[in-house]
């Protein structure tokens, strides 16, 4: 009780912005994210940054990009086996290539994927059966 940042297991509507960090962190790095993480990410999205824009710093993090300058084809590549499990099909391959040929941004790529409707199920069972958040 006199703890203010205390850590409790909290289940998330999938609209949530805990729970769209988690897929975030999901299509991005392939894992879910720890508490101190998941809890700074929510916090910015609640505070008024973009999950596109968070999913830019993601997409030109270290731990995505593994010490590499990416093509597109490469970024797409590996969002897709992150947040699939599998490659890429050739039209969404190339679709997502060509968005970005046409401006739009590694972080929009990355958010569309990791609140497509294919990927939403994927994460719903984490999101559904709680995770960590610190919480005042």
């Amino acid at each position: 009780p006199n703890d203010p940042a205390a850590v409790r297991r909290v289940t998330l509507d999938s609209s949530t912005e805990a729970a769209a960090v988690h897929r975030l962190y999901d299509a991005a790095f392939s894992r879910d994210p720890d508490t101190a993480r998941l809890t700074h990410w929510t916090k910015m999205l609640k505070g008024g940054e973009s999950l596109s824009s968070v999913a830019e710093m993601f997409a030109g993090s270290p731990e995505f990009t593994r010490g590499q300058a990416l093509s597109d084809d490469t970024f797409v590549a590996r969002v897709y086996e992150n947040a699939f499990g599998r490659s890429a099909e050739p039209a969404g391959l190339a679709g997502w290539v060509k968005a970005m040929g046409e401006g739009k941004s590694r972080g929009e790529v990355l958010t569309a994927i990791a609140e497509s409707a294919e990927h939403i199920p994927l994460t719903g069972n984490v999101t559904d059966d709680g995770v960590w958040l610190m919480v005042a």
